[in-house]
């Protein structure tokens, strides 16, 4: 499958719809799944269409997952939207769901590499 033409990169955004549309009918409950879920499944989506990733594709899809995590807390807290962090609360809401987006990210980018690369 063309990586260019990937269907399974809305994943993404499928998730992220569901988190928005979580928080809009329950605000005060934490959805802590969701920013993994959304920075996991950026990587994971360009391993699906084309098989194991180089090293620096992997990175770069995984970047991309954890910014598309924190831009979504970042407008969720704006509208008041985003629950209280009970899984890390010394980070308040944002920083638990960047926190966690990263290591989504982190898991995807381990789930979509090539192996056998050098790790450096």
């Amino acid at each position: 499958m063309d990586r260019r033409r990937n269907p399974y990169i809305y994943i993404s955004g499928i998730f992220a719809a569901a988190w928005v549309t979580a928080n809009y009918f329950r605000p005060d409950s934490d959805f802590v799944l969701f920013p993994v879920l959304i920075a996991f499944s950026v990587p994971v989506a360009y391993r699906l269409a084309g098989g194991p990733l180089p090293r620096p594709v992997a990175t770069g899809a995984g970047a991309a997952g954890a910014i598309n995590t924190a831009v979504i807390a970042l407008v969720l807290n704006l509208f008041g939207g985003l629950g209280s962090a009970r899984l890390l609360p010394a980070l308040g809401p944002v920083g638990q769901a960047i926190v966690l987006g990263l290591g989504g990210a982190a898991l995807g980018v381990l789930v979509s590499v090539e192996r056998g690369q050098p790790s450096s």
